[in-house]
């Protein structure tokens, strides 16, 4: 690199920990953008709780909501542990496949809150005291508490926790976004990676406002569910026959056995058929040809 302010302080390896003062960097950095999917997105789970099962994510599946109602295809989860090697690698792995990729948590104020060095290990870049979320952290706790709040007026070690949380990837490749009037949380993006935080209300504010405000939708998804109370290898068969000729227009085609039969509107449903595609037209014409095949109707989710 040739960015070298600190580096003489640090050990070989180790992102430099400078103040961020506007300064270009103009680092060469590596870039994995070579077979990206167009419209194609992965999602990447950070923290140890979520392995051992303390905590139950939803995070992913909220994820995977929001990129259906705007178009994008979330083609892969991973869960990792709060480890350097494995977020790192992790991240590069996604960002060379997916179009956009989202990590979720690991960005607090502790010992195991790596994630932001772990990705700026992960794309040779320095981590930099981000000063403008340091003052949007000052105002937006003035405004919350009604008294003029200073970053620097608790002990030390308070400080340097919060600083850490503004500890950000800076280079040539590496933005800040603020989607929320509301939070001073910023949404640190180097490349193509887009770190999150894994608290599930920030996390969806953030995925919420990012998404209608930053990216820009394909052409969205529909999907038609239809129920039946066939046996799903009843109709095996003629849904592979459908699939055959609906993958000519773009057209996917799931099954899904319930484990005891549902009752809807006086009908049992064991299987519920899926018909996912992003022309209307299209999918309305499978779901018929299906509902007639399996002897179905329209299904609505109890939940």
């Amino acid at each position: 690199m040739s960015f070298v302010l600190a580096s003489r302080f640090l050990k070989p390896g180790t992102p430099a920990l400078v103040r961020y003062t506007g300064l270009v960097l103009t680092d060469s950095i590596k870039r994995y953008s070579s077979t990206r999917a167009p419209g194609s997105v992965g999602c990447l789970i950070i923290g140890d709780e979520i392995l051992n099962g303390k905590t139950l994510d939803t995070n992913s599946n909220y994820l995977a909501k929001a990129c259906f109602q705007h178009g994008l295809e979330l083609k892969r989860i991973a869960v990792v542990p709060d480890a350097q090697e494995e977020i790192a690698d992790s991240v590069l792995e996604m960002s060379s496949k997916y179009q956009y990729v989202f990590t979720s948590g690991g960005i607090g104020p502790t010992h195991d809150d790596i994630t932001y060095e772990s990705i700026a290990k992960a794309f040779d870049l320095p981590l930099v005291l981000h000063e403008p979320t340091i003052r949007r952290m000052e105002n937006i706790k003035s405004a919350q508490t009604g008294k003029r709040w200073i970053f620097t007026d608790d002990p030390a070690d308070v400080v340097k926790a919060r600083e850490r949380m503004a500890l950000l990837p800076t280079g040539p490749n590496a933005r800040v976004e603020y989607p929320c009037p509301h939070l001073w949380v910023p949404i640190s993006i180097v490349d193509n990676v887009h770190i999150l935080p894994g608290i599930p209300k920030l996390f969806r504010d953030l995925v919420d406002d990012y998404f209608r405000d930053f990216l820009a939708s394909s052409q969205r998804f529909h999907r038609l569910l239809i129920g039946t109370a066939q046996l799903e290898s009843t109709i095996a068969k003629a849904l592979t026959d459908i699939q055959a000729d609906a993958s000519r227009q773009d057209v996917k085609i799931g099954s899904y056995p319930l484990w005891a039969a549902e009752g809807q509107a006086g009908r049992n449903v064991r299987v519920v058929v899926s018909v996912v595609g992003r022309d209307q037209a299209s999918v309305e014409q499978w779901a018929q040809r299906i509902t007639a095949a399996v002897d179905g109707h329209p299904y609505t989710p109890s939940v």
